[in-house]
């Protein structure tokens, strides 16, 4: 009996040690975590934590999710908490110790839906239940603190949505809005509503009435420059779109006059000049529209492709009767530029006076108008068109070079103003032809959207979404800018030169001058899957990484990268479909996502 008392009696003076030291070691944890000194308390509880009791570690696992960069760990620590209630608290002190760092955690991680549905539910339990040891002051205080929380939100997702339109982020806007769009302001619903109709190509005459009761109702207080800039610009371009033109010059005619007069809002001269000659633009386009006829005939002839240099797309087309050779090249927002200003004087263009600057590169051109485009079954006429007038170095070698190589490829560069009123565009490689089916097929595979006049496909790289700019003018295949390759970078592996650096890449964008030159340092990805509307396209040493931030491609900073014209060396078929804005393919080695789920991830 003596020795059963006695084991009973260790036994329970190791427990007493246990509990001591559990808590001597949790509240030493939380002492570190209440003075924020991160590295310490996490060393402190790798050593002790099976010495720490669950709850507290719980606890400390919570707290130091956004510090220590393990949020989705600590979410579902303070859901486990706010479940258990382990020390019994009160409504009022669960919300101070788990419900406020939780809401900050679903914000850290942009889970703003979360953060809503957990504020809404917390609301509604001080509403509802009474708690005895809540005062009821103390429970309205939460009340409006947790609607402040939404309200606050709100605004952030306000701005995010400015922000995505603000960058050509059509895609990522499209997708926020309709996620968020209970949340979103309804003057800024509209205006979103509105905005999108242009690069999606869609619903115009809606978008034309929405815009005309923003610009009259101002619901936003904006001066007349935001409004004109917001709101007066995309409004005439959609009356481009749809071609009321009479509407369009009379509209510019009374913002110029507004702009002319003067403003309610600070701006400078040269800004306000600015803005009057980009209306006068517009005016002078409306006056001459571009016209597209589609030619009455059974016997239509496919338009036969040029030999291909470099996987770009070359044809014949006639410019005022003329033949050139024509490149079809999305990067260029005009209707037709030209890098050769003898050219431009054969095919008799009617120049403008103004000159201005395109590109990143600053390019200086002269705007002009060519009468009459016979492509195909169509003839156009008023076509706009922009002409280099910056002259080469000719002691510069890379220069003479890029000038001698480009005026033996091409004369001419058909650009988006004309392809997108064509409709449908088809390539066939094998065959090697170009044709314009009648007929565009309803789809749901929207993956194609303007923004200022500039194409971007959304693909597929690395299971994520991919959006680049799209440009069939540029010699190359892939480059990844260095945003979306540290997302992903578990999935690109890449490839450097023999000193273990970036390669130096030389490109020309825009002309041939030294103001065209870009010089970049990327490195090299030797095979990567993108993934097409479902079909899977494998690159082979046709894609390049940026090495930083400062090397992304200049035509595509705000977006993942660019996609050139080397994507067509791995397909037999292409359909540009500008009618519902989707890109189609069909790959010279027929793969689809479904099928190949080796291909879901990039290999590189």
């Amino acid at each position: 009996m003596k020795h059963l008392i006695l084991f009973f009696s260790i036994l329970l003076l190791n427990n007493a040690t246990v509990s001591a030291q559990s808590y001597s070691h949790g509240r030493t944890l939380m002492d570190l975590k209440a003075a924020e000194q991160w590295l310490e308390a996490e060393e402190f509880y790798l050593l002790h934590r099976d010495n720490i009791h669950e709850e507290t570690r719980l606890w400390y696992i919570g707290a130091s999710g956004i510090p220590l960069n393990r949020q989705a760990e600590a979410i579902a620590a303070f859901h486990t908490l706010i479940e258990r209630n382990p020390w019994n608290y009160c409504k009022a002190d669960l919300a101070t110790h788990f419900v406020i760092p939780l809401l900050h955690l679903y914000a850290d991680i942009g889970e703003h839906e979360s953060v809503i549905e957990l504020a809404e539910k917390w609301i509604e339990v001080f509403e509802n239940e009474v708690d005895s040891e809540i005062e009821l002051a103390t429970r309205e205080w939460w009340i409006q603190w947790l609607r402040e929380a939404i309200r606050s939100i709100s605004r952030n997702l306000n701005q995010e949505l400015i922000d995505l339109m603000f960058e050509g982020q059509w895609f990522a806007a499209k997708n926020f809005y309709q996620q968020y769009n209970n949340y979103i302001d309804e003057t800024l619903g509209l205006w979103f509503w509105a905005a999108s109709a242009t690069p999606f190509n869609y619903r115009q005459a809606e978008a034309i009435d929405t815009f005309h009761k923003l610009i009259n109702n101002n619901p936003l207080d904006m001066c007349q420059l935001a409004l004109a800039q917001h709101f007066a610009f995309p409004l005439l371009q959609l009356y481009a779109d749809v071609g009321k033109h009479e509407k369009a010059i009379e509209f510019s005619q009374k913002w110029i006059d507004f702009l002319e007069k003067g403003l309610d809002c600070e701006i400078n001269l040269d800004a306000r000049i600015r803005f009057i000659k980009g209306l006068g633009r517009l005016q002078h386009l409306s006056e001459n529209p571009l016209t597209v006829t589609r030619n009455d005939t059974d016997n239509i002839e496919k338009v036969e492709l040029l030999p291909i240099y470099d996987n770009a797309i070359f044809f014949y087309s006639k410019w005022n009767g003329i033949k050139l050779r024509t490149l079809f090249d999305t990067g260029v927002s005009e209707g037709a530029f030209i890098l050769n200003r003898a050219i431009a004087e054969k095919i008799g263009v009617n120049f403008n006076e103004s000159v201005t600057s395109v590109t990143g590169q600053g390019t200086n051109v002269i705007t002009g108008m060519v009468d009459k485009l016979e492509l195909g079954e169509f003839t156009l006429r008023n076509i706009p068109v922009m002409v280099v007038i910056d002259e080469i170095d000719t002691t510069d070698p890379y220069q003479v070079e890029c000038e001698y190589i480009l005026n033996s490829m091409f004369d001419i560069i058909l650009g988006m103003a004309v392809m997108m009123p064509l409709g449908v565009i088809e390539f066939d490689f094998i065959n090697n032809t170009m044709s314009f089916p009648q007929q565009a097929e309803a789809t749901d595979k929207r993956n194609l959207y303007l923004h200022n006049n500039v194409l971007y496909i959304n693909v597929e790289i690395c299971n994520a979404p991919f959006v680049a700019f799209f440009d069939t003018g540029a010699f190359e295949g892939l480059t990844i800018n260095a945003r979306f390759f540290h997302k992903h970078n578990q999935c690109i592996v890449t490839e450097a030169n023999e000193d273990g650096g970036a390669f130096q890449v030389r490109a020309f964008g825009g002309g041939c001058s030294a103001a065209n030159i870009i010089v970049s340092y990327k490195y090299r990805c030797p095979q990567i899957d993108i993934v097409i509307n479902g079909q899977v396209v494998s690159l082979i040493n046709d894609t390049y990484v940026a090495k930083d931030e400062e090397n992304n491609h200049s035509f595509a900073l705000n977006k993942d990268g660019l996609l050139g014209n080397h994507i067509f060396n791995y397909l037999r078929k292409v359909r540009f479909d500008f009618v519902n804005m989707v890109f189609s393919v069909e790959p010279l080695f027929n793969t689809s996502a479904e099928n190949n789920e080796t291909n879901r991830c990039c290999k590189c």
